[in-house]
């Protein structure tokens, strides 16, 4: 009788180990697919690239060749402004375009001093790192 009760907990034990193992893959799998999927670095310069373009009055003469690029959250890339608060936890990146050279269009008139026309050689985009939406103007 008492093989039949030893035999009887080993069982246990080992069905009991085998559920906890299945417990333990299910909820690393719903973490690992409750991930955001981030677009890559890459990408993210490809997306600031764009949006630094006609739309908001800049036209590209020379393509940067020397990017910055930082990972951050949208509450902190706007400095602690958020507009929309759902959003504050967001990835974003920062993408700071150099050694660049943008054409503005528009906006004020030039300075008596510099008549000609105006020009950047940075941009700086802040890009959803989930989407690759510009979230926000060129700044300089």
């Amino acid at each position: 009788m008492k093989t039949g009760r030893k035999s009887f907990y080993q069982i246990s034990v080992i069905i009991a180990l085998v559920i906890a193992g299945l417990l333990a893959i299910l909820l690393l799998w719903q973490y690992w697919v409750g991930q955001p999927v981030l677009i890559s670095r890459e990408e993210a310069i490809q997306h600031a690239i764009e949006a630094c373009n006609s739309a908001y009055g800049l036209q590209p003469v020379e393509q940067p060749t020397e990017f910055e690029t930082e990972i951050t959250t949208y509450e902190k890339a706007f400095g602690g402004f958020t507009p929309i608060a759902s959003k504050a936890q967001r990835p974003v990146y920062v993408v700071r375009m150099k050694k660049g050279k943008w054409l503005l269009v528009g906006g004020p008139p030039p300075a008596e001093d510099n008549p000609g026309p105006s020009y950047w050689d940075e941009c700086t985009q802040i890009i959803d790192a989930q989407t690759g939406e510009s979230l926000s103007t060129p700044i300089e």
